[in-house]
């Protein structure tokens, strides 16, 4: 399960939206365009994943932490793991 990093804004770790059926991204991200700090944790679907990474192109987000969710169960990104996914 992944730390709190400091969230502000959004989902909170427990959510029961982690165990919807089409969620399959756990996104933790620092809002770039207000002029407060807000830093946000959303389950989201794999088009809305889509839609933050793009944001993130554009600068309007930086993503801090990014984890898959496996029915409701958490996957952290780690190097090792991304090493033998695309085996």
């Amino acid at each position: 399960m992944s730390r709190d990093f400091g969230v502000t804004d959004g989902h909170p770790l427990y959510s029961l939206h982690r165990y919807r059926s089409d969620v399959r991204h756990m996104v933790i991200f620092d809002d770039l365009v207000e002029n407060e700090h807000h830093r946000v944790r959303l389950y989201v679907t794999n088009p809305v994943y889509e839609m933050l990474r793009q944001a993130e192109a554009d600068g309007l987000l930086r993503v801090v932490h990014h984890e898959e969710i496996v029915e409701g169960c958490s996957e952290p990104d780690s190097p090792r793991r991304r090493k033998h996914k695309h085996k």
